[in-house]
């Protein structure tokens, strides 16, 4: 019986190096596309509420990576009262800040995580 639980034990840990192993070309291909990016995007988000009336925001979302940094620049220019810059850093160890800016505002302000839930344009978006 003994034998047995070995073999188990042991078919299961050898793929392990294979699947780790695997698991580096995805993720060597994932990285450099996101150390390529450099790109623009300009659109529109609909929201519908309940009673399905709708409000258009304009939105433009740029994105660079720059050394050791991705750098998000993401803008809401219309409505006039929904108008909101706020930019998302994220760095290849993990660390991600984001900053946000209103109209008239002098500097721009860190967002904290715990509020990252809350979204630009109210509960119906996040980031």
């Amino acid at each position: 019986m003994t034998l047995k639980a070995f073999a188990l034990a042991a078919s299961m840990l050898l793929p392990l190096p294979a699947l780790a192993a695997d698991a580096q070309g995805p993720l060597a291909l994932a990285k450099k596309q996101v150390e390529s990016a450099d790109y623009r995007m300009t659109g529109h988000l609909v929201r519908v509420d309940e009673k399905g009336a709708r409000t258009s925001y304009g939105i433009d979302i740029k994105a660079h990576w720059f050394p050791e940094m991705l750098r998000v620049l993401i803008e809401i220019e219309s409505p006039a009262n929904a108008r909101v810059h706020v930019q998302l850093e994220m760095r290849p160890g993990g660390e991600t800040s984001m900053q946000i800016a209103h109209p008239g505002d002098s500097k721009t302000d860190i967002l904290s995580f715990e509020k990252w839930s809350d979204g630009p344009l109210g509960p119906g978006f996040s980031y």
